[in-house]
């Protein structure tokens, strides 16, 4: 049966038998084979194998395994490897010799006067020593006594008792100690790091804050430079609708006969006004604000008198009669204003599709949109 042979810090030899199909070795007591030596981890190493075939893995330990000097981290074992598990040193033996003999490091020299150390057999090796257990308990049973006599005398002498220092700190180690040391200064760095990230958090939440309130602050300036360009514009709106104003009441004072030979119901007694600019419905919607202030001629035929627009814009004024007409590209204007006084009776005698020129003024009328409206101080059919 395969053996791991350890070698013990006062040079004797224990033999482990690998009976399992895995064997485990480390410091922890619960391992197959425990090896009782601060470099060597908890869970160090473990031996996997039939009879046939032996394969040692190293589980990741602290201190490492070698096997024949060279540091290894999974390998098929051999009868006579030598293993080292951090720094207790074993041999791996498949075969069983009748004699198990000390290394040679071990032996003094041949000229010593000490004679060489007694050779163990395998079978007295593998047996459990008899007289380190009985050292043990002796040793447990004094320290009992030891322990009553102590409690006897700080009983009797509680003024000059000695101060007894806690358990857990005798049994920490100085690396333990060191662990629990790093662990702290961690602790306290992550609390560090998580109160600037509640500060950094903080921070961005009043930066967002700030942005909005700009952009609000943008919307309300674009909103007031819109209100002012409106407030321009209404201005100047008015002023030119007061200049037609001021137009269209002096034409209205204008004497009847001086249209008197246009008042023709043939085509052919439309007068046209040289060196006036023509209009059509698309150029008044499109352009009607450029087009305010300048005296137009619009050419087309006659669809109907309508004063609705005239109730819509003006108020029901009534020095003005409403009317709709197609202009030359068949496009309807609907918002077309003549006087009453001049041309509301002749205007009801017009048919549907009656050419007919109208001569006046672009006003703006407001509304949604922004309309623009066709005064005519003259008319002609």
């Amino acid at each position: 049966m395969p053996r791991l042979i350890v070698k013990s810090a006062e040079g004797g030899l224990i033999i482990h038998e690998l009976r399992g199909r895995i064997t485990t070795v480390g410091r922890r007591p619960d391992n197959d084979i425990v090896l009782d030596d601060p470099t060597v981890s908890r869970d160090h190493a473990e031996i996997t194998g039939d009879d046939k075939s032996y394969r040692l893995r190293d589980l990741n330990s602290t201190d490492g395994t070698t096997v024949n000097g060279r540091l290894i981290k999974e390998v098929d074992l051999k009868d006579g490897d030598v293993v080292r598990f951090a720094e207790v040193e074993t041999t791996f033996r498949t075969t069983a010799p009748a004699l198990l003999v000390a290394p040679e490091s071990s032996r003094p020299p041949s000229g010593d006067a000490h004679p060489a150390p007694a050779m163990e057999t395998a079978h007295a090796a593998s047996r459990k020593p008899v007289l380190p257990m009985a050292i043990c308990l002796l040793g447990t049973f004094l320290l009992g006594i030891g322990a009553v006599y102590l409690c006897t005398w700080i009983f009797a002498h509680p003024a000059s008792a000695p101060a007894v220092r806690p358990v857990e700190a005798t049994l920490l180690t100085r690396s333990e100690h060191n662990h629990r040391e790093q662990i702290k200064n961690l602790q306290a760095q992550i609390d560090s790091l998580k109160i600037g990230a509640a500060k950094v958090k903080e921070l961005q939440d009043q930066i967002d804050s700030l942005r909005i309130e700009a952009a609000k602050v943008k919307s309300f300036q674009a909103q007031i430079d819109s209100l002012r360009i409106d407030a321009a514009t209404v201005k100047e709106l008015q002023d030119q609708n007061g200049k037609l104003q001021s137009q269209l009441t002096e034409a209205k004072k204008a004497p009847l006969s001086t249209n008197t030979e246009t008042h023709s119901k043939s085509p052919s007694g439309i007068t046209e006004t040289p060196g006036i600019q023509t209009t059509t419905e698309k150029e008044i919607e499109t352009s009607g604000r450029d087009l305010t202030g300048h005296r137009l001629q619009m050419e087309g035929t006659f669809r109907r008198v309508d004063n609705s627009a005239v109730g819509t814009f003006l108020g029901n004024d009534p020095d003005y009669v409403g009317l709709s007409v197609h202009d030359k590209n068949g496009d309807l204007v609907q918002y077309v204003f003549a006087s009453k006084a001049k041309y509301g009776g002749d205007l009801l005698k017009l048919k549907y599709g009656d050419k007919i020129r109208l001569t006046g003024f672009v006003r703006y009328l407001g509304g949604p949109g922004g309309l623009f409206g066709f005064f005519a101080d003259e008319v002609s059919w």
